[in-house]
């Protein structure tokens, strides 16, 4: 299918632009100047058309508050996402960020979309303690924790194999076989 990539304002190599300020990736990464940004490119590129956001690590927040504001979103996954912010920056001793609101608060906003949130159980940027309370909140499958991936490690390498987990919107592959 189509597919678009959107990085975030002033990613990809853009941060010496005029209109950038080092805050769009540090403090305010999350923030609504940010999301509204995303959100409004997006439906310039879909032009009503429905979509499947899908987003990695940070970009999985911002999939998430995008998911929330955008018109014919089919679907929602996430990648090794910040879905409790506060949680992430106490846990890393990080400064606060700016945000629109919690992503994980999201899920009963969306429950009628569908979702796939996965996470890897060796990940140590996202740890999946972070998302606990979450996934008791969430409803059943839409967490997928794969325990051999870490925050790097091996989502791109068997891609084809989790995106075959939304043939169910669940944390089986195709064939049957429990995403491992």
């Amino acid at each position: 299918a189509a597919a678009y990539y959107l990085g975030r304002p002033c990613y990809l190599g853009l941060s010496a632009a005029t209109a950038c300020d080092y805050r769009l990736w540090t403090t305010e990464r999350y923030s609504e100047r940010v999301v509204e940004s995303m959100v409004t490119a997006a439906e310039s590129l879909l032009q009503g058309r429905p979509v499947i956001l899908i987003g990695y690590s940070g970009g999985g927040t911002i999939a998430m508050h995008m998911a929330g504001r955008m018109q014919r979103v089919k679907g929602l996954v996430t990648v090794g996402a910040n879905l409790d912010i506060e949680a992430w920056t106490r846990h890393h001793g990080y400064s606060p960020l700016s945000s629109p609101g919690e992503p994980g608060s999201m899920l009963e906003k969306l429950q009628d979309v569908p979702q796939l949130h996965f996470l890897g159980g060796r990940d140590t940027i996202v740890p999946v303690e972070l998302a606990t309370p979450l996934l008791a909140r969430a409803r059943p499958g839409r967490f997928c924790v794969v325990p051999t991936y870490s925050h790097e490690c091996c989502w791109t390498q068997h891609w084809p194999r989790l995106l075959a987990a939304l043939d169910s919107w669940g944390c089986v592959a195709a064939g049957g076989g429990v995403l491992e």
